[in-house]
């Protein structure tokens, strides 16, 4: 473990008893190292989080295989459940209500800048200087900028949603991303009340579009994917059919192609009804495909890309969690937690068939 000693600061308003010092998970291009640093003052509408669940989704093990020939140390991770310690002047969930203190909350994986034309309109998830939670290189301070650690320093402009008491860490922690990117998925299909909707991938991101569709009224759901783990478990999710990328898909008005989804992806060009609509979630995988736009013109297909991520869309996420638990088994998705000393293996592992990985302080 490597020791980090940033400049001490005091930190008005943090719960009683808790430490001075956190412990994060940085990864060097190469290696992965657990350091030390001293917690931060919250400046103005900044959060300083105690995590209680970190989850290891594809976004992160994208970004290692990205910077694998290294680059500057980096906190990785994005999704994650924790307890409020600190709060700077202005902090406030999405509701509203300023935030306290001993709260529990998930967070969106993206922060809008909140100055561009596109945020002062309301078009936070298409911001043109968004940034990422566990995305920026470490220094000082930032040493606590992603979800793999003992704490995390939401910066300023975070869309932060409380979330209950009751809830298991397993069940919230993937909303911020995995489910709020669903939920963005389901926005740019528009209504889906009555129409048949097909999903080209059954990881995380997929089951939660099944979910999201079914709840908003789908007259049917099918999910392609070439793994039999991940179609096993698909019509517990709201799917109505489960099949492989080898086998013809019914008719769709709708297609939903998530990152990863390789093969799958061609499949849904040829499940898209006429004047249908497809959207593609990025990153693709290789071997996604391309789009005939010959064949676009002719059908009348919508395409549309969808990257990124507004505070209703961690409301939706969080709504559906909560709200289908007793329904849906959401946290089967997540394996056993690991301690952040095992990180190393975690970050490596495929978790392409098994739940998602996780870790705790």
């Amino acid at each position: 473990m490597t020791d980090v000693a940033p400049p001490a600061v005091a930190r008005p308003g943090a719960l009683q008893g808790s430490p001075s010092a956190g412990r994060a998970v940085v990864w060097h291009g190469g290696e992965v190292d657990v350091v030390t640093a001293r917690l931060p003052l919250c400046r103005p509408r900044e959060v300083l989080v105690a995590m209680s669940l970190a989850t290891v989704c594809g976004c992160v093990r994208a970004q290692i295989a990205e910077h694998g020939r290294g680059t500057a140390p980096i906190t990785l991770g994005h999704e994650g459940v924790g307890i409020v310690v600190a709060v700077g002047a202005g902090a406030r969930s999405i509701s509203g209500g300023a935030l306290q203190p001993g709260q529990r909350i998930v967070w969106l994986s993206q922060v809008a800048c909140g100055a561009c034309a596109r945020c002062r309109a309301g078009r936070r998830d298409e911001c043109r200087a968004a940034s990422h939670i566990g995305a920026g290189a470490d220094a000082g301070d930032l040493l606590l900028s992603g979800t793999f650690g003992s704490h995390l320093l939401l910066p300023a402009g975070t869309a932060v949603e409380e979330v209950p008491a009751w809830a298991p860490d397993a069940l919230v922690a993937p909303a911020g991303c995995a489910v709020a990117r669903a939920a963005a998925a389901l926005d740019r299909l528009g209504p889906v009340a009555g129409q048949r909707v097909g999903v080209m991938g059954a990881g995380l991101v997929g089951l939660a579009a099944a979910a999201i569709a079914a709840e908003r009224g789908a007259a049917s759901c099918v999910l392609v994917d070439p793994d039999p783990v991940r179609r096993s478990r698909a019509l517990a999710f709201g799917a109505d059919l489960a099949l492989d990328v080898d086998v013809r898909a019914p008719a769709c008005d709708a297609v939903i192609v998530t990152p990863g989804a390789g093969a799958g992806a061609r499949a849904a060009l040829s499940a898209l009804g006429r004047g249908g609509v497809l959207a593609l979630l990025g990153p693709l995988a290789p071997g996604a495909g391309s789009v005939d736009l010959a064949a676009v013109a002719r059908a009348g297909w919508n395409v549309v890309g969808v990257r990124g991520l507004d505070p209703r869309h961690l409301v939706t996420a969080v709504d559906v969690l909560v709200s289908t638990h007793a329904v849906r088994p959401w946290t089967s998705l997540v394996a056993a937690p690991v301690p952040l000393e095992r990180a190393a293996t975690a970050l490596l592992k495929s978790d392409a068939a098994a739940s998602r990985t996780s870790l705790v302080p």
